[in-house]
């Protein structure tokens, strides 16, 4: 994944460094917060979305799976929270 990114934005230092920082700190409990980050991650996971390109997908496939997984542990968390108000 992260090797198709550095190709993609090779000419582009800032978003190379953020991908540099994504690869040595990224946990799973921080899908969402790189997902909400104006980076490469919301771009390129949108961009298969958008156009359906199943490869994309499949190389998104690690993060994609983490970021359902905290959406739906989110939705959960509001949900009990509502219903306690």
């Amino acid at each position: 994944m992260l090797t198709k990114c550095k190709d993609f934005y090779r000419r582009n230092p800032k978003e190379l460094a953020k991908i540099n920082l994504f690869r040595s700190t990224y946990t799973s409990d921080r899908a969402i917060d790189w997902y909400t980050e104006d980076c490469f991650v919301y771009r390129l996971v949108n961009q298969a979305f958008r156009t359906e390109d199943v490869t994309l997908w499949y190389l998104f496939r690690f993060y994609i799976t983490d970021l359902c997984i905290q959406l739906k542990r989110a939705h959960k968390e509001q949900n009990i929270q509502e219903g306690q108000a």
